[in-house]
């Protein structure tokens, strides 16, 4: 992975170039699509364009070269591509790489981070030494650059990588770093997650896990919004964090903000999946919402959702159909159910 200015180009080692080529000519077929062929001195270039992206991608003896670029940019990122690229410095000079390795307990096979600083101080040029070119160069006030510069640098990295893999799944983590006031209130948000299943998780295409206690979130956000009426933004593209504190702090009396009050943790579970074209032809799912007490929310949602005040629901896990005026198009009825602590909607 190297860059092509501020876009990544990837360039992956394929055991069979002709499998790919075929596999990729398939899922055009099926989408009904049909990408772009330019010719380049170094070899051919296929280049799609879905606003605001570009794509562009090449086999080069037996490597897919793929990157990405801005809509309207991807003729001149297909000439340049196929040029042999070496980054000036690759991340895994000096021991940075092994630092975080060390840190998240990561396998080194696979293990990248994107330093939020340095985007920015790619996407911002630096001053103009000359007055007259500085103002017509600069994009953005001192008063942004600075707030701005602090925002970024509250997220300054974030850390992908994997701790196992095996033949049917893969083990690791994406890390969000962030600095110590963030991380000690944000961890005091937290809750134990609903626990899906073994069973579950080894049949599942995707599974998702996570414990937030919705009171405390909705508490944090607010504090957060009366400190940013308190102190706020100066810079004119900041503006709209001004309007959504101003928001947060006003008085809110509506059933939906009262429901995720009392949620505590989230999971979902998406076990089966086929498409007939763009349509799922065939879709298994389900919601795992985690709670003190599963009764308040059902009362809630009753008051919110016609048809709603039909489902008879005892925490016992038993499995019961939806009213038939609940039927999700393509989907059909929902199946719920309701436990000491959680609701599953399937």
């Amino acid at each position: 992975v190297y860059s092509h200015g501020l876009w990544p180009v990837f360039r992956l080692e394929l055991a069979d170039v002709n499998k790919f080529k075929a596999l990729v000519d398939r899922l055009f077929q099926i989408a009904k699509v049909k990408p772009a062929l330019k010719e380049t001195p170094l070899g051919q270039v296929f280049t799609y364009q879905v606003e605001p992206i570009g794509v562009a991608w090449a086999y080069q003896n037996d490597q897919l070269v793929l990157s990405l670029t801005a809509d309207g940019q991807v003729d001149q990122l297909a000439t340049s591509l196929l040029q042999p690229v070496e980054p000036k410095n690759s991340i895994a000079t000096g021991d940075r790489l092994q630092a975080m390795q060390t840190q998240y307990g990561f396998d080194q096979t696979a293990l990248g981070f994107a330093d939020s600083m340095r985007i920015y101080q790619r996407l911002v040029p630096p001053a103009s030494a000359q007055p007259k070119a500085a103002a017509e160069q600069e994009m953005l006030s001192p008063v942004c650059k600075t707030e701005i510069s602090a925002l970024v640098n509250t997220y300054p990295r974030i850390v992908i990588g994997y701790r196992s893999i095996d033949d049917t799944r893969i083990d690791g983590d994406i890390i969000l770093e962030t600095r110590a006031p963030w991380v000690n209130e944000l961890s005091g948000l937290m809750t134990p997650a609903v626990r899906l299943p073994d069973e579950s998780h080894a049949k599942a295409l995707v599974s998702f896990e996570m414990g937030m206690d919705g009171a405390r979130l909705l508490d944090w956000a607010r504090a957060k919004a009366e400190d940013m009426q308190a102190k706020p933004y100066g810079c004119e593209h900041l503006q709209f964090f001004n309007e959504m504190a101003r928001d947060l702090t006003q008085p809110i009396d509506h059933p939906a903000y009262n429901a995720i009050r009392l949620v505590k943790s989230l999971g979902i579970v998406l076990e089966k999946l086929q498409m007939k074209g763009p349509i799922p032809s065939e879709l298994s799912a389900y919601l795992l919402i985690g709670l003190q007490k599963p009764s308040d929310l059902l009362q809630l949602l009753k008051g919110m959702v016609p048809g709603l005040d039909q489902l008879s629901l005892k925490p016992d896990g038993q499995v019961v159909s939806a009213p038939p005026q609940l039927t999700i198009p393509m989907v059909g009825i929902p199946q719920v159910a309701m436990g000491e602590h959680g609701l599953a909607v399937g």
